[in-house]
Formats: C-alpha cells, structure tokens, sequence
C-alpha cells in the first residue's frame, strides 16, 4: 500500500472556547447523569462488544464541589465513532439553566472549554462507521471529511454549542439594541476551525522489538541515555504505564533488572523534561491495535458474515491472527508535539517557525491535509531519527565489538592510543558497558558520582568516546535494529 502523509498522522487533540446558545439546556437533556432519574432523552451509543450487544449513554454530565459541570463523551461512544468530546462548564452557566426563558436574552454568553481529541486516525480509517460515512457523505477532501465525520456523531448544532468571542456586557446590549439576541451572537462550533493541541505523528518499523533498539542506543546516538525512558505499554487503555523512568513524579513500577527489557518493557520515549512540548518514543501498537479491532469489529463483521471484511482486519496488520497470538509484533515510531499549559506551544511553534507565510494565529488540523504544509510531517519524523542515532543513519556500518582490541587504548599517544591513565578509563568505561546486559550510560554515570568522580571529567570521556567510535559495539542485533532505522529514514524521504 503506497503511504501517504495522511497515514502517518495519529492522535489529534482539538480545543476551543465555546458557549451554549440555549444555556445548556439540550445538552442536559440529551446527557446522563448518576444524580437526576432517566428521562429517555439522553442519547445512547449501540454497540457490538466481544459478540453481545451493548448500549450506554452517549454523553454523561458530572458535577464538580463548585456547581460546575464536566461534559464529555462515554467510552463505548469513543469505541465505536473514535472520537471522544469533553466540555467543562462553570458554576455560573448551569445556574442560568435554571433562570426563566425571558430573562435569558439579556445575559451574557457564559465561556465554557471544549476539547475533542481523536486517540487514533489510524484506527477510524479502518472503523466501519468511517467507511459507512465515506460510503454516503464522503468528498476526498480529506480535512472536511474528518470535519463532517466529527459533526456528524457529536452534532455540535442540536447540543446549542456556538464560538465563544470574548464579548464584553456592552457588546450584548448592543447585540439586542440592535434587535438580535445573545444567543447567535457566535456561530456554530466548526472542529476544522479549532486550535490543535496536539498531534502524533508515526511509521511502523520493519521487524525489530524494543530491546535491540534499546541496546543500540546504549552504545551510539546523539541523546544517548540522559532522556531516555523505558515503559510497558497497557493495551487496556489509552495511555502508557511507565515502568522505568527517573524523571519527577514517575517511580519505577517494574525495577530493573537483568533481561528485564526483553519481558518486561515494550516502549522507548524521549522527552527534554518532564513537561516537554516534544516527545519521541518506540512502543508496541500490533497487540494494541489488533486488541481494539477484534473487540469492536471483527464480532461485526462475523454477525453479519462479512468475509471480506474479517479477512481486510487481518491484510491491515500484515500477518495471520495466529501470529498475533504467538506474541509477534512491529515496534511503532511516533513523534508527540503537543501544547502545554503554562509553557512551550508546540504545534504553534512547530508550523510557524517552519513556514513564515502562516498569517492566521491559529493552528488547525486542516494544516495537516495542505500540501504546503504537509511535508512537515516527514520532516519532523526524520529531525527525531537523526536526533536520537546520530550520523549512524548514513554512515556504512561495521562490526567491531569483540574484535576490537581495548589494549591499544593503552598506547602512546605518538603511536595512536590514548595514555595510560586516560586510556586506562576509556577501556573500562568500554568493558562496563559491553555484553547485552552491561550497564547504560546513567548506571555508569551514578557509579561515577558514586566513586567522587567531577562531571566535565565524565563529559569528556563520554565525548572521546563518542568521537573516536569506540562505543560502536556492532553485534547482529545492532546491525539489524540500526539497519530498520535507516529503512525508515529513507523511506520517509520518499513520501511526498
């Protein structure tokens, strides 16, 4: 299958202030609430889960200590359409709910958060209710497809939910002055209109698991081990469960031990602190992936004796079920560029500083599916690669390892070696480090402070050592994990 960039696109995460036009009144309704007796509005969401139906409200309401209100998708809804919504209301908005329609007009639209995140496009591209929708409504334009999709199953216009614009007391009297009212003072919320807080980009790598990239980045690379996290991947829920890790507010919840990596640990990731804007990380997404269509669609497919469709399940991954099930699996690499709250913007500074034409001050998913702006999808992907292994991706490889004779660092410096001393603690770093199982760069490192030794004195070891190539212990795995990262790295340059 030719790979386009819009296949290389994964979780989008979308926000915008917004407010509701009839001051909550329908989405009320239409939600559920554990506190309030069923009304038989509320929309539900029908499901075929593991052969059996199920049913479950669409939209479930929760109050906060404050009077406010939390709105936001069930898990089934985000199951079935793979999309999920959540809207947080303040106090002051539900207390107008309960005030007299006439008196409504006069008040000022309340500002409420909308968030819609899509955990998977990958995933909804092979959904039934995408084909479906494509089938009947779809245009090829990939952004007003999605656009439309999204519309369709949250049905922004019946819930009231219109763009908030930061009006002042003044602009309302004037609004009715004027013979309007407050209420279509914004217009109807547009998902292709609103901010991007975060987008994945990702490529599945040839056959290659986490402990050989893991390894190979033990020995070369530019980030080396300083960012470096391992993580178990838990294909139960959307995010990840971090194992190993030494970064604030993440203990260890699997110690490391020896060989642990190869039973324990199914992702890598990357991130410059604990709140960084950027991240780069290898996980593990065939079980997760084959888990989440099994359980949604395959029963379907089975019911209704779609063959073609069983069998289109099983092409998507590349291999038989019963590989699956013998564990066998492609590590995926993705790149996370997200917002955070209080610090970088990461989408914004990622468009803007690479594109200077952008005049609109906000950054929308429609950017993803231009062909002006595509190919920064391909670029950040390849900016990691190079990031992480260095100017191994083009340099030809050799094996060296145990051939390599440590003795030699011994020598002279007139007769190529390093000196004695500083020889002497260039091989030991070597021989610490060699074996599958030798130690990583932190573990050193600790050892180090441990023995009172300063930092630039490690520094500048490690970058001798970086420098003069004597890191590159070339074992089979090496080659094979580094030669799957030169695969994707070219490939990437193919894609247009």
């Amino acid at each position: 299958m030719k790979i386009e960039t819009k296949h290389l696109i994964d979780t989008i995460q979308l926000a915008e202030n917004i407010y509701f036009d009839d001051y909550g009144y329908k989405i009320n309704v239409h939600s559920y609430a554990s506190n309030k007796p069923s009304s038989g509005n509320e929309w539900r969401t029908d499901m075929v889960v593991a052969g059996e139906n199920t049913s479950m409200e669409s939209i479930s309401r929760i109050m906060d200590l404050w009077g406010g209100a939390t709105y936001k998708t069930s898990k089934l809804f985000v199951r079935k359409y793979g999309v999920h919504m959540q809207i947080k209301a303040p106090a002051s908005m539900i207390r107008q709910t309960h005030l007299d329609k006439s008196k409504k007009k006069t008040i000022v639209p309340v500002k409420c958060y909308m968030s819609i995140t899509i955990p998977s496009l990958l995933e909804l591209y092979k959904s039934v209710e995408w084909e479906s929708f494509m089938v009947g409504e779809g245009s090829g334009d990939d952004a007003k497809d999605l656009n439309n999709y999204i519309n369709k199953h949250l049905r922004f216009a019946e819930l009231g939910i219109r763009v908030y614009g930061n009006w002042t007391y003044d602009d309302v009297k004037q609004n009715i002055k004027d013979g309007k009212t407050t209420h279509n003072m914004g217009k109807y919320i547009q998902p292709i209109e609103m901010n991007m807080k975060q987008v994945d980009f990702c490529i599945n790598t040839p056959h290659v698991d986490v402990a050989q990239i893991y390894n190979l980045l033990k020995t070369g690379g530019e980030y080396g081990q300083k960012n470096l996290k391992l993580y178990h991947n838990n294909i139960d829920e959307l995010d990840a469960e971090y194992t190993i890790g030494n970064y604030v507010g993440n203990k260890p919840v699997v110690s490391k031990v020896s060989n642990v990596i190869m039973t324990k640990a199914n992702g890598l990731e990357f991130r410059r602190g604990a709140r960084s804007s950027q991240i780069a990380k290898f996980y593990d997404y065939t079980r997760k992936s084959e888990k989440i269509q099994k359980e949604r669609y395959l029963p379907i497919y089975q019911v209704m004796g779609k063959t073609k469709e069983a069998k289109h399940i099983k092409d998507f991954f590349g291999r038989t079920m019963e590989e699956i099930k013998d564990m066998k699996s492609e590590l995926r690499y993705e790149v996370s560029i997200r917002d955070i709250t209080g610090g970088a913007k990461g989408v914004n500074d990622l468009f803007k500083k690479h594109f200077n034409d952008i005049e609109r001050t906000n950054i929308t998913f429609e950017f993803l599916f231009d062909k002006r702006y595509s190919s920064i999808i391909t670029y950040t992907l390849r900016r990691y690669l190079l990031n992480m292994f260095g100017n191994n991706i083009t340099d030809k490889m050799t094996i060296r390892g145990n051939t390599m004779n440590k003795w030699d660092l011994l020598k002279a410096k007139e007769e190529g070696g390093e000196g004695f001393t500083k020889g002497l603690q260039v091989m030991a770093i070597l021989q610490l480090m060699d074996a599958p199982h030798g130690l990583s760069a932190p573990e050193i490192k600790k050892r180090f402070k441990d023995l009172g030794v300063g930092y630039e004195n490690y520094r500048r070891l490690f970058r001798m050592i970086k420098d003069n190539g004597y890191v590159l212990n070339w074992a089979d795995d090496n080659i094979v994990a580094m030669n799957a990262i030169k695969e994707i790295y070219t490939s990437l340059e193919r894609i247009k």
